[in-house]
């Protein structure tokens, strides 16, 4: 009896000495983790030179027709001022490499954006008035559809250097009050992709 009691307190005995040799222990204190280990750690990030960001700001391109459309393009502000001041700042290098420019002239200025009751106020230097008609449409609709991406935004009112002006809608027609996207119809590139053509052999 007494060596059956033994041979099962050594057999307890190893079992438990076997399974504290498997746990994991942790560390004491910090320690490096080797190179080969580090790549499911690191959260994939851009390609250089890409765009990224949670704002949008539009740029003028050329559409597979030839029309001169706005093309949406991220950027890290997405709120008020710096998302109109990343606008300014007009197309990165790869950007210009794509085709994309700006209508709005490289030495303009933004004094302030700031959004009054669901109209955001973009007051800017008087370098935009040095536009022809068509460089002005489009520098004020890049400015509608950029600030109109701001959240609370529902109309747009551009001032030169805190005074009213009239500026072109998407028709060329002068307008005093404030815009919104719509008074610039089919000028912006749509985000979303082209529905899949319905098949012509479908039977009921």
């Amino acid at each position: 009896m007494t060596g059956r009691w033994l041979r099962a307190g050594v057999v307890v005995l190893a079992v438990t000495l076997v399974g504290g040799g498997c746990t994991i222990q942790p560390d004491s204190r910090p320690r490096d983790i080797p190179a080969d280990q580090r790549g499911q750690l690191d959260a994939p990030g851009a390609q250089p030179g890409q765009a990224t960001g949670a704002g949008r700001v539009f740029l003028v391109a050329t559409a597979d027709e030839g029309e001169t459309v706005l093309r949406s393009v991220l950027r890290n502000a997405s709120q008020g001022e710096p998302l109109i001041a990343a606008l300014l700042d007009g197309p990165n290098d790869d950007e210009l490499d794509d085709g994309l420019a700006s209508a709005l002239p490289a030495q303009l200025s933004l004094n302030s954006a700031r959004l009054v009751a669901g109209t955001m106020i973009v007051d800017v230097s008087e370098d935009i008035l040095e536009l022809n008609s068509i460089e002005l449409r489009l520098a004020i609709a890049q400015l509608v559809f950029t600030a109109s991406e701001i959240d609370g935004v529902r109309s747009v009112r551009v001032r030169v250097d805190g005074a009213a002006q009239e500026w072109p809608d998407g028709r060329g027609e002068l307008r005093a009050e404030s815009l919104t996207v719509f008074d610039y119809p089919g000028i912006a590139e749509s985000a979303q992709p082209p529905f899949p053509p319905v098949p012509s052999d479908l039977t009921i």
